[in-house]
């Protein structure tokens, strides 16, 4: 993997590269990071590690750099930016896990959306803070766990503010982290004023709102030395107009897609809601069929039972007819034979008196 991308950009690409108006918002972090870095660089033999295309490397130059290495694995990248730089840059192809440079050789060294991206983070701000000269500042930034956009692949290690700033006091004895936050600006300027200017609108008065809620940037830069750190002023920078209205544009699109789906997922769940209730039906249905065969088995028992009080009744029945006939032959009998009755009992009480 590279050392540094491209400063335009950085982390972003999925290989169709960044909206237009995601290209301004990271070309405008980038721009007032290195524009910030550059009021350190006068005079100064400067380390821009992870250059990518050079882009700050000319920022740097600009800001007086006494001399300026670009490092970057991209090799034919560097190539293509070098005719472009000013004579005070150079580009070199290296690997920043083990830079091929002399101890102590600069006097600033910057290092910035590039830990995040490396192998081995630790081992590149250890050749940072070997190739930093005794007194020298180091800037390195990261973006923030707790407040950046999440989702980008490409991401192999984030910094929390706590964890960047150990892995640097580790090694240097003074550690200052800043906070880079992205804003709504709005100007108030003559058509003819320098704040569209290019590098101009540094005499712009700034005023913040108050109330602003963001509890995390999203990016900390940390300034790091062996020495006493420099005072550096804070420092804005100010996109094209066009950039807010992308975004708002992009946001009503997003809206309207985000209603859509909410219909989306109303539509499913009023089917899945039906679904439900035929599951239901369907489990009382497979609940009745298990029962037939215990109702078959039930049903036969008592037919069965049935057959049995049919055959018992017909039995009754036929004892019944059978005792009817006996008493009617009983009954019978004693019309013939009861006038011959009587008598016999008279004889019968006068032999025994």
């Amino acid at each position: 993997m590279n050392s540094g991308v491209a400063p335009t950009a950085k982390g972003v690409s999925d290989g169709g590269g960044p909206e237009p108006g995601q290209k301004q918002l990271i070309e405008v972090e980038q721009f007032s990071r290195y524009l910030w870095a550059a009021q350190a660089a006068r005079a100064r033999a400067v380390l821009d590690a992870g250059c990518g295309t050079g882009y700050g490397c000319r920022l740097l130059a600009e800001g007086g750099a006494r001399e300026v290495l670009g490092v970057d694995l991209a090799r034919a990248v560097l190539e293509m930016a070098a005719p472009e730089m000013p004579d005070s840059v150079r580009l070199q192809s290296g690997d920043l896990h083990h830079l091929e440079l002399e101890d102590n050789r600069f006097e600033l060294v910057v290092c910035f959306e590039v830990i995040e991206y490396v192998d081995d983070p630790l081992t590149v701000l250890a050749e940072l803070v070997r190739v930093l000269a005794p007194g020298g500042l180091l800037l390195v930034s990261a973006p923030n766990p707790d407040a950046h956009q999440p989702g980008n692949p490409f991401l192999l290690h984030e910094f929390a503010r706590s964890e960047l700033e150990s892995a640097l006091a580790a090694r240097l004895s003074h550690v200052d982290l800043l906070q880079q936050h992205d804003y709504i600006v709005s100007t108030v300027a003559a058509a003819s004023g320098n704040a569209d200017r290019e590098g101009g609108g540094r005499d712009l008065v700034l005023e913040k709102l108050p109330g602003d809620s963001s509890a995390h940037e999203i990016y900390t830069i940390a300034m790091a030395s062996d020495a006493e750190l420099p005072a550096m002023h804070d420092l804005a920078a100010l996109g094209g107009s066009g950039a807010l209205s992308w975004w708002l544009a992009a946001l009503d699109t997003q809206a309207a897609q985000i209603a859509h789906k909410d219909d989306q997922i109303a539509e499913l769940d009023a089917r899945l809601e039906e679904r439900g209730r035929l599951v239901e039906l369907l489990a009382e249905a497979e609940a009745r069929s298990a029962e037939v065969p215990e109702l078959k088995l039930r049903i036969s028992n008592l037919e069965v039972e049935l057959e049995d009080a049919l055959r018992a009744g017909a039995a009754a029945r036929q004892e019944a007819d059978q005792l009817d006939r006996m008493l009617m032959y009983g009954r019978r009998m004693l019309w013939f034979v009861g006038p011959l009755i009587e008598p016999l009992r008279r004889l019968r009480r006068k032999l025994r008196g």
